[in-house]
């Protein structure tokens, strides 16, 4: 008996997913395998390109390769964390490397895709990881944080 993945909702509307790699056939792959659902995949070669696309447009999803160097990854990571409503993080991974792949949470990030893609994997990873982050944002504004004004003495709401 054939195993089949349960379907996931994706967007309706286009949404747009960042992908960080210096290898163009990785930008292309997702382009090829995102292109009949509503994604629009922005690209950047690194985490010093990728960070200026963090802030100018909202993204839901960044894919970003493993092999950028360490002060990129650092650079990707800080401006993610800074934004209002911070997109999922997926590493994608050429080489397996179980360790890496257990400390991906450790980093910050959603999950784990391996190179060269599977079509299936890659549109249930990333709808899944829209789905979270579409989730976290509603939640964020049904129970807001109180204006620091609201704020007894003791720090909490009062």
């Amino acid at each position: 008996m054939a195993y089949s993945l349960p379907m996931v909702a994706c967007p309706e509307e286009p949404v747009a997913l960042l992908s960080v790699s210096s290898q163009e056939e990785d930008h292309a792959s997702l382009r090829r395998i995102l292109c009949d659902a509503n994604w629009q995949v922005v690209e950047a070669s690194d985490g010093r390109d990728a960070k200026p696309k963090l802030l100018a447009h909202k993204m839901a999803v960044v894919i970003f390769a493993a092999n950028l160097s360490d002060g990129d990854w650092n650079l990707l990571l800080a401006g993610a964390r800074q934004l209002p409503d911070p997109p999922k993080l997926i590493v994608s991974l050429r080489a397996v490397n179980d360790r890496f792949w257990a400390e991906v949470p450790n980093f910050g990030c959603y999950d784990v895709l391996a190179w060269p893609y599977i079509a299936e994997e890659v549109r249930r990873v990333v709808c899944l990881a829209w789905n979270r982050w579409k989730r976290e944002c509603e939640n964020r504004f049904e129970h807001p944080e109180p204006p620091a004004s609201a704020r007894t003495r003791t720090g909490k709401a009062g």
